[in-house]
């Protein structure tokens, strides 16, 4: 008996598989815990996908770093009064 008859018998409901977009996740440290061990396991259960997360690794930390390199040197107007939290300051007086 193969899985499309497993499927079609009358009284055994399909099998749709794990969901990952109905579960609920907080964005703190259990979140943060769940995502790890997502990626390990795909990691550990494709082992192709390995080389693919190195790169995209590098590849962030590469774009990272080109953007905090570039905002270094080219700051926009009023980034100072934002940082400091004084932005709303800068509407008030034009």
């Amino acid at each position: 008996m193969n899985r499309k008859d497993l499927a079609r018998t009358p009284g055994m409901p399909l099998f749709r598989g794990i969901n990952f977009s109905t579960l609920e996740v907080d964005g703190n440290l259990g979140g943060a815990v769940f995502m790890v061990g997502s990626v390990l396991c795909l990691l550990i259960g494709l082992p192709m996908a390995r080389a693919m997360f190195a790169g995209a690794l590098l590849g962030g930390a590469g774009v990272a770093t080109v953007l905090w390199w570039w905002h270094r040197r080219h700051p926009w107007p009023g980034a100072e009064q934002a940082r400091h939290g004084t932005f709303g300051d800068l509407q008030s007086r034009a």
